[in-house]
Protein backbone atom coordinates (compact mmCIF):
# COMPACT_ATOMS: atom_id res chain seq x y z
CA UNK A 1 0.00 0.00 0.00
CA UNK A 2 0.99 3.61 -0.28
CA UNK A 3 2.37 5.79 2.42
CA UNK A 4 -0.40 8.18 1.42
CA UNK A 5 -3.64 6.36 0.63
CA UNK A 6 -4.37 6.04 -3.11
CA UNK A 7 -1.62 8.51 -4.05
CA UNK A 8 1.90 8.07 -5.39
CA UNK A 9 4.09 11.15 -4.98
CA UNK A 10 7.57 10.12 -6.01
CA UNK A 11 8.69 13.69 -6.61
CA UNK A 12 7.91 14.65 -3.01
CA UNK A 13 9.88 11.71 -1.70
CA UNK A 14 6.81 9.69 -0.67
CA UNK A 15 7.21 6.09 -1.75
CA UNK A 16 5.18 2.93 -1.39
CA UNK A 17 5.71 1.27 2.00
CA UNK A 18 5.79 -2.10 0.25
CA UNK A 19 7.51 -3.02 -3.00
CA UNK A 20 5.07 -5.89 -3.60
CA UNK A 21 3.19 -4.79 -6.69
CA UNK A 22 0.37 -7.31 -6.26
CA UNK A 23 -0.46 -5.97 -2.80
CA UNK A 24 -0.61 -2.43 -4.16
CA UNK A 25 -3.09 -3.52 -6.80
CA UNK A 26 -5.25 -5.36 -4.29
CA UNK A 27 -5.11 -2.39 -1.97
CA UNK A 28 -6.60 -0.07 -4.59
CA UNK A 29 -3.60 1.54 -6.31
CA UNK A 30 -4.67 4.20 -8.80
CA UNK A 31 -1.75 4.73 -11.13
CA UNK A 32 -3.51 7.75 -12.69
CA UNK A 33 -2.53 9.79 -9.62
CA UNK A 34 1.11 9.68 -10.73
CA UNK A 35 2.18 13.20 -11.55
CA UNK A 36 3.97 12.53 -14.82
CA UNK A 37 4.02 9.83 -17.53
CA UNK A 38 6.62 9.30 -20.27
CA UNK A 39 5.60 10.46 -23.73
CA UNK A 40 3.81 7.88 -25.86
CA UNK A 41 2.29 5.96 -22.94
CA UNK A 42 -1.24 4.70 -23.64
CA UNK A 43 -2.84 5.32 -20.25
CA UNK A 44 -6.13 3.61 -21.12
CA UNK A 45 -4.32 0.48 -22.27
CA UNK A 46 -2.31 0.33 -19.06
CA UNK A 47 -5.48 0.85 -17.03
CA UNK A 48 -7.19 -2.06 -18.78
CA UNK A 49 -4.17 -4.31 -18.20
CA UNK A 50 -4.02 -3.42 -14.50
CA UNK A 51 -7.75 -3.97 -14.06
CA UNK A 52 -7.45 -7.43 -15.60
CA UNK A 53 -4.44 -8.22 -13.42
CA UNK A 54 -6.31 -7.06 -10.32
CA UNK A 55 -9.31 -9.24 -11.19
CA UNK A 56 -7.00 -12.25 -11.58
CA UNK A 57 -5.40 -11.53 -8.19
CA UNK A 58 -8.80 -11.27 -6.49
CA UNK A 59 -9.93 -14.55 -8.03
CA UNK A 60 -6.67 -16.24 -7.02
CA UNK A 61 -6.98 -14.92 -3.46
CA UNK A 62 -10.58 -16.07 -3.18
CA UNK A 63 -9.86 -19.53 -4.55
CA UNK A 64 -6.86 -19.96 -2.24
CA UNK A 65 -8.99 -19.44 0.86
CA UNK A 66 -9.59 -22.91 2.24
CA UNK A 67 -11.36 -22.99 5.54
CA UNK A 68 -11.21 -26.32 7.38
CA UNK A 69 -14.27 -28.51 7.68
CA UNK A 70 -16.14 -28.19 10.96
CA UNK A 71 -14.67 -30.50 13.55
CA UNK A 72 -11.28 -30.71 11.84
CA UNK A 73 -9.75 -28.70 14.67
CA UNK A 74 -10.88 -31.31 17.19
CA UNK A 75 -8.09 -33.55 15.91
CA UNK A 76 -5.63 -30.73 15.26
CA UNK A 77 -5.97 -29.22 18.71
CA UNK A 78 -5.65 -32.57 20.44
CA UNK A 79 -2.49 -33.30 18.47
CA UNK A 80 -1.08 -29.86 19.24
CA UNK A 81 -1.74 -30.25 22.96
CA UNK A 82 -1.23 -34.00 23.17
CA UNK A 83 -0.06 -33.79 26.78
CA UNK A 84 -3.20 -32.02 27.96
CA UNK A 85 -6.04 -32.53 25.53
CA UNK A 86 -8.51 -33.13 28.35
CA UNK A 87 -7.84 -29.75 29.90
CA UNK A 88 -10.69 -27.20 29.97
CA UNK A 89 -8.37 -24.76 28.17
CA UNK A 90 -8.18 -27.12 25.18
CA UNK A 91 -11.93 -27.60 25.18
CA UNK A 92 -12.45 -23.83 25.13
CA UNK A 93 -10.06 -23.43 22.20
CA UNK A 94 -11.90 -26.18 20.35
CA UNK A 95 -15.21 -24.40 20.88
CA UNK A 96 -13.87 -21.02 19.72
CA UNK A 97 -12.29 -22.50 16.58
CA UNK A 98 -15.38 -24.54 15.76
CA UNK A 99 -17.66 -21.51 16.09
CA UNK A 100 -15.37 -19.27 14.03
CA UNK A 101 -15.17 -21.92 11.30
CA UNK A 102 -18.93 -21.80 10.95
CA UNK A 103 -18.96 -18.02 10.92
CA UNK A 104 -16.29 -17.92 8.21
CA UNK A 105 -18.14 -20.50 6.13
CA UNK A 106 -21.20 -18.25 6.04
CA UNK A 107 -19.23 -15.00 5.72
CA UNK A 108 -17.28 -16.10 2.67
CA UNK A 109 -19.96 -18.22 1.02
CA UNK A 110 -21.26 -17.04 -2.34
CA UNK A 111 -24.76 -17.49 -0.86
CA UNK A 112 -26.11 -14.16 0.38
CA UNK A 113 -27.64 -13.82 3.84
CA UNK A 114 -31.29 -12.82 3.61
CA UNK A 115 -32.05 -9.45 5.26
CA UNK A 116 -34.93 -11.24 6.99
CA UNK A 117 -32.33 -12.63 9.39
CA UNK A 118 -31.00 -9.28 10.59
CA UNK A 119 -33.75 -6.71 9.97
CA UNK A 120 -34.77 -7.10 13.62
CA UNK A 121 -34.21 -5.55 16.99
CA UNK A 122 -31.45 -6.73 19.29
CA UNK A 123 -34.14 -8.28 21.49
CA UNK A 124 -35.46 -10.38 18.63
CA UNK A 125 -31.99 -11.56 17.63
CA UNK A 126 -30.94 -12.47 21.17
CA UNK A 127 -34.25 -14.20 21.85
CA UNK A 128 -34.10 -15.78 18.39
CA UNK A 129 -37.65 -14.81 17.48
CA UNK A 130 -39.01 -17.12 14.76
CA UNK A 131 -35.82 -19.14 14.98
CA UNK A 132 -36.32 -21.73 17.69
CA UNK A 133 -33.98 -22.14 20.61
CA UNK A 134 -30.89 -20.02 21.20
CA UNK A 135 -28.70 -22.86 19.98
CA UNK A 136 -30.46 -22.65 16.62
CA UNK A 137 -28.61 -19.54 15.48
CA UNK A 138 -27.79 -19.03 11.84
CA UNK A 139 -24.53 -20.89 12.49
CA UNK A 140 -26.57 -24.05 13.00
CA UNK A 141 -27.94 -23.53 9.48
CA UNK A 142 -24.56 -23.24 7.80
CA UNK A 143 -25.38 -26.14 5.47
CA UNK A 144 -27.79 -23.76 3.71
CA UNK A 145 -24.80 -21.75 2.52
CA UNK A 146 -22.77 -22.88 -0.47
CA UNK A 147 -19.21 -24.12 0.04
CA UNK A 148 -18.23 -22.14 -3.04
CA UNK A 149 -16.38 -19.01 -1.98
CA UNK A 150 -17.46 -15.53 -2.95
CA UNK A 151 -15.18 -14.03 -5.62
CA UNK A 152 -14.51 -10.39 -4.72
CA UNK A 153 -15.30 -7.77 -7.33
CA UNK A 154 -12.66 -5.25 -8.30
CA UNK A 155 -12.35 -1.92 -6.53
CA UNK A 156 -12.93 -0.24 -9.91
CA UNK A 157 -16.33 -1.97 -10.06
CA UNK A 158 -17.35 -0.36 -6.77
CA UNK A 159 -15.89 3.01 -7.76
CA UNK A 160 -18.03 2.95 -10.89
CA UNK A 161 -21.12 2.13 -8.82
CA UNK A 162 -20.36 5.03 -6.50
CA UNK A 163 -19.96 7.40 -9.45
CA UNK A 164 -23.34 6.27 -10.76
CA UNK A 165 -24.99 6.78 -7.39
CA UNK A 166 -25.78 3.08 -6.94
CA UNK A 167 -26.32 2.03 -3.33
CA UNK A 168 -23.80 -0.68 -2.54
CA UNK A 169 -25.37 -3.67 -0.83
CA UNK A 170 -25.05 -5.58 1.33
CA UNK A 171 -23.46 -3.49 4.07
CA UNK A 172 -20.86 -5.80 5.50
CA UNK A 173 -20.62 -4.05 8.85
CA UNK A 174 -24.26 -5.04 9.33
CA UNK A 175 -23.66 -8.64 8.25
CA UNK A 176 -20.53 -9.02 10.37
CA UNK A 177 -22.34 -7.50 13.35
CA UNK A 178 -25.19 -9.96 12.95
CA UNK A 179 -22.88 -12.97 12.49
CA UNK A 180 -20.76 -12.19 15.53
CA UNK A 181 -23.84 -11.71 17.70
CA UNK A 182 -25.21 -15.01 16.37
CA UNK A 183 -21.93 -16.73 17.18
CA UNK A 184 -21.27 -15.28 20.63
CA UNK A 185 -24.85 -15.61 21.88
CA UNK A 186 -24.48 -19.41 21.75
CA UNK A 187 -21.53 -19.36 24.17
CA UNK A 188 -22.40 -21.07 27.48
CA UNK A 189 -21.49 -17.96 29.48
CA UNK A 190 -24.05 -15.87 27.56
CA UNK A 191 -26.70 -18.48 28.29
CA UNK A 192 -26.21 -17.91 32.02
CA UNK A 193 -26.82 -14.16 31.84
CA UNK A 194 -30.07 -12.26 32.11
CA UNK A 195 -31.35 -10.54 28.99
CA UNK A 196 -30.50 -7.14 30.49
CA UNK A 197 -26.89 -8.17 31.13
CA UNK A 198 -26.56 -9.46 27.57
CA UNK A 199 -27.80 -6.15 26.18
CA UNK A 200 -25.30 -4.24 28.32
CA UNK A 201 -22.42 -6.42 27.08
CA UNK A 202 -23.24 -6.00 23.41
CA UNK A 203 -23.98 -2.29 23.80
CA UNK A 204 -20.72 -1.67 25.60
CA UNK A 205 -18.19 -3.64 23.56
CA UNK A 206 -20.06 -5.43 20.79
CA UNK A 207 -18.98 -3.03 18.06
CA UNK A 208 -15.35 -3.20 19.23
CA UNK A 209 -15.37 -7.01 18.89
CA UNK A 210 -16.92 -6.64 15.43
CA UNK A 211 -14.40 -4.05 14.19
CA UNK A 212 -11.55 -6.10 15.66
CA UNK A 213 -12.81 -9.10 13.68
CA UNK A 214 -13.19 -7.17 10.41
CA UNK A 215 -9.66 -5.78 10.68
CA UNK A 216 -8.17 -9.19 11.51
CA UNK A 217 -10.05 -10.96 8.70
CA UNK A 218 -9.11 -8.24 6.18
CA UNK A 219 -5.41 -8.72 6.83
CA UNK A 220 -5.07 -12.37 7.77
CA UNK A 221 -7.63 -13.95 5.45
CA UNK A 222 -7.70 -11.55 2.51
CA UNK A 223 -4.18 -10.13 2.61
CA UNK A 224 -5.44 -6.55 2.43
CA UNK A 225 -3.75 -3.49 3.89
CA UNK A 226 -7.11 -1.72 4.25
CA UNK A 227 -10.35 -2.88 5.83
CA UNK A 228 -12.18 -4.78 3.10
CA UNK A 229 -15.28 -6.95 2.84
CA UNK A 230 -15.51 -10.47 1.37
CA UNK A 231 -17.17 -8.83 -1.65
CA UNK A 232 -14.09 -6.67 -2.25
CA UNK A 233 -15.59 -3.37 -1.09
CA UNK A 234 -13.63 -1.07 1.20
CA UNK A 235 -15.20 1.92 2.99
CA UNK A 236 -12.07 3.88 2.19
CA UNK A 237 -13.46 4.20 -1.36
CA UNK A 238 -16.33 6.28 -0.02
CA UNK A 239 -14.40 8.48 2.39
CA UNK A 240 -10.96 9.86 1.57
CA UNK A 241 -10.18 12.08 4.56
CA UNK A 242 -7.77 11.63 7.45
CA UNK A 243 -10.46 10.01 9.59
CA UNK A 244 -11.03 7.29 6.99
CA UNK A 245 -7.28 6.82 6.71
CA UNK A 246 -7.14 6.26 10.48
CA UNK A 247 -10.17 3.96 10.70
CA UNK A 248 -9.68 1.73 7.70
CA UNK A 249 -5.91 1.77 7.16
CA UNK A 250 -3.90 2.79 10.23
CA UNK A 251 -6.06 0.77 12.60
CA UNK A 252 -5.49 -2.33 10.48
CA UNK A 253 -1.75 -1.72 10.59
CA UNK A 254 -2.01 -1.33 14.37
CA UNK A 255 -3.78 -4.69 14.73
CA UNK A 256 -1.21 -6.27 12.41
CA UNK A 257 1.60 -5.07 14.69
CA UNK A 258 0.22 -7.30 17.45
CA UNK A 259 1.14 -10.28 15.22
CA UNK A 260 -1.74 -12.38 16.51
CA UNK A 261 -2.21 -16.04 15.77
CA UNK A 262 -5.75 -17.13 15.06
CA UNK A 263 -6.12 -18.69 18.51
CA UNK A 264 -4.88 -15.51 20.19
CA UNK A 265 -7.34 -13.49 18.15
CA UNK A 266 -10.28 -15.72 19.09
CA UNK A 267 -9.53 -15.55 22.82
CA UNK A 268 -8.95 -11.79 22.75
CA UNK A 269 -12.21 -11.23 20.86
CA UNK A 270 -14.22 -12.79 23.70
CA UNK A 271 -12.15 -11.02 26.36
CA UNK A 272 -12.99 -7.74 24.61
CA UNK A 273 -16.69 -8.51 24.40
CA UNK A 274 -16.87 -9.38 28.10
CA UNK A 275 -14.76 -6.40 29.20
CA UNK A 276 -17.27 -4.04 30.82
CA UNK A 277 -17.78 -1.76 33.79
CA UNK A 278 -19.02 -3.66 36.84
CA UNK A 279 -21.75 -1.11 37.58
CA UNK A 280 -23.50 -1.96 34.32
CA UNK A 281 -24.13 -5.59 35.24
CA UNK A 282 -26.25 -7.25 37.85
CA UNK A 283 -24.42 -8.74 40.83
CA UNK A 284 -25.05 -12.26 39.52
CA UNK A 285 -24.02 -11.25 36.01
CA UNK A 286 -20.78 -9.71 37.25
CA UNK A 287 -19.87 -12.93 39.05
CA UNK A 288 -20.53 -15.00 35.93
CA UNK A 289 -18.49 -12.68 33.71
CA UNK A 290 -15.63 -12.48 36.22
CA UNK A 291 -15.36 -16.29 36.31
CA UNK A 292 -15.41 -16.47 32.49
CA UNK A 293 -12.72 -13.80 32.16
CA UNK A 294 -10.51 -15.82 34.50
CA UNK A 295 -11.08 -18.93 32.41
CA UNK A 296 -10.25 -17.09 29.18
CA UNK A 297 -7.11 -15.59 30.73
CA UNK A 298 -5.96 -19.03 31.91
CA UNK A 299 -6.59 -20.41 28.42
CA UNK A 300 -4.52 -17.67 26.81
CA UNK A 301 -1.67 -18.21 29.30
CA UNK A 302 -1.86 -21.98 28.75
CA UNK A 303 -1.63 -21.49 24.98
CA UNK A 304 1.30 -19.04 25.19
CA UNK A 305 3.34 -21.15 27.62
CA UNK A 306 2.74 -24.27 25.56
CA UNK A 307 3.97 -22.41 22.48
CA UNK A 308 6.84 -20.37 23.92
CA UNK A 309 7.75 -21.98 27.23
CA UNK A 310 6.93 -20.76 30.72
CA UNK A 311 8.92 -17.51 30.84
CA UNK A 312 8.47 -16.28 27.26
CA UNK A 313 4.88 -17.47 27.25
CA UNK A 314 4.10 -15.46 30.37
CA UNK A 315 5.74 -12.41 28.79
CA UNK A 316 3.72 -12.81 25.59
CA UNK A 317 0.55 -13.25 27.64
CA UNK A 318 1.22 -10.04 29.59
CA UNK A 319 1.84 -8.07 26.39
CA UNK A 320 -1.39 -9.31 24.82
CA UNK A 321 -3.42 -8.40 27.90
CA UNK A 322 -1.92 -4.89 27.78
CA UNK A 323 -3.02 -4.62 24.13
CA UNK A 324 -6.68 -5.03 25.05
CA UNK A 325 -6.83 -1.36 26.03
CA UNK A 326 -5.64 -0.05 22.61
CA UNK A 327 -8.14 -2.35 20.89
CA UNK A 328 -10.95 -0.98 23.06
CA UNK A 329 -9.83 2.52 22.11
CA UNK A 330 -9.95 1.59 18.41
CA UNK A 331 -13.52 0.39 18.93
CA UNK A 332 -14.44 3.65 20.66
CA UNK A 333 -13.15 5.69 17.72
CA UNK A 334 -15.12 3.57 15.24
CA UNK A 335 -18.25 3.89 17.38
CA UNK A 336 -17.95 7.69 17.49
CA UNK A 337 -17.47 7.74 13.73
CA UNK A 338 -20.56 5.59 13.19
CA UNK A 339 -22.59 7.88 15.43
CA UNK A 340 -21.64 10.87 13.30
CA UNK A 341 -22.99 9.25 10.13
CA UNK A 342 -26.70 9.27 9.30
CA UNK A 343 -26.83 5.68 8.08
CA UNK A 344 -30.04 3.72 7.84
CA UNK A 345 -28.86 0.72 9.85
CA UNK A 346 -31.14 -2.14 10.94
CA UNK A 347 -32.71 -1.64 14.37
CA UNK A 348 -30.33 -3.98 16.21
CA UNK A 349 -27.36 -1.81 15.23
CA UNK A 350 -28.67 1.01 17.42
CA UNK A 351 -27.73 -1.00 20.50
CA UNK A 352 -24.18 -1.45 19.19
CA UNK A 353 -23.61 2.11 17.99
CA UNK A 354 -25.64 4.28 20.35
CA UNK A 355 -25.51 1.92 23.37
CA UNK A 356 -29.29 1.97 23.42
CA UNK A 357 -30.14 -0.56 26.12
CA UNK A 358 -33.85 0.26 26.16
CA UNK A 359 -35.43 -2.04 23.58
Amino acid sequence: MFAKIREIEFFEGIFCRSCRFDRCLLGGMNFRTMQKFPNGIDINKISAMLNEKKHQLFEKAAKSQRYPNFGQYDVTIQQEFSSGNNKPEVELLQFLLYSDDKLLHIRYSETDISPNYYNKSMSDILNNIDGGSLSDSILAKSDMFSKRRRVPKSLDFFMQQLREGVEIKPRWVTIDSFLIIEMTKTMPVLGQLSFEDKIHLYSRNGLTAIVFSMLFYSKNLQGSDVLISPAGMSPILIEHDETANLLFYKHLIRITEFNLSRKEFLILRVLILLHTATTELSKIGFGIIHAELEKLSKTLLFYEQHKWGDAKGAERFANLMINIRPILNIGKIHKNHARSRANNFPTFMNSLIFENCEE
